[in-house]
């Protein structure tokens, strides 16, 4: 990548950071918790990114770790809570975070409102 392409997505990165971090700043999510969150977003789009371009039906955490520049144990890491996640279902986390507006089904923004999605979110993965 050249090095005015590099300048120029880092800038667009800061310019979409900044409405996002105020956000989080706002429901009381810090930086640790943010970087944990980019970190499973990391593995994600690389895990992806293999599904789709070599066709792996597993995630391959070794090389997960070599394009992300994570350890491979926190790669493993977030593969295996990712799968404890898909065995538990979303909707358990919505109903464990008291933003269901009926049982099982997640509530509007427009009736908890975006702060209160977000924070009830957080709680609910912290369980």
């Amino acid at each position: 990548m050249s090095e005015t392409l590099k300048a120029a997505v880092h800038a667009a990165i800061l310019r979409m950071l900044g409405p996002l971090v105020r956000l989080l700043l706002a429901v009381g999510i810090g930086v640790g918790d943010f970087m944990a969150l980019v970190k499973v977003v990391y593995v994600r789009a690389a895990r992806d990114v293999g599904r789709e371009k070599r066709g792996e039906l597993r995630p391959n955490a070794s090389r997960i770790a070599v394009v992300t520049g994570l350890t491979r144990g926190d790669v493993a890491a977030i593969l295996a809570a990712r799968a404890a996640t898909c065995r538990a279902g979303p909707l358990g986390m919505v109903e464990r975070s008291g933003l269901s507006d009926t049982p099982g089904r997640p509530g509007s923004i427009a009736h908890f409102g975006l702060a209160a999605l977000f924070h009830g979110a957080r709680q609910a993965l912290q369980q």
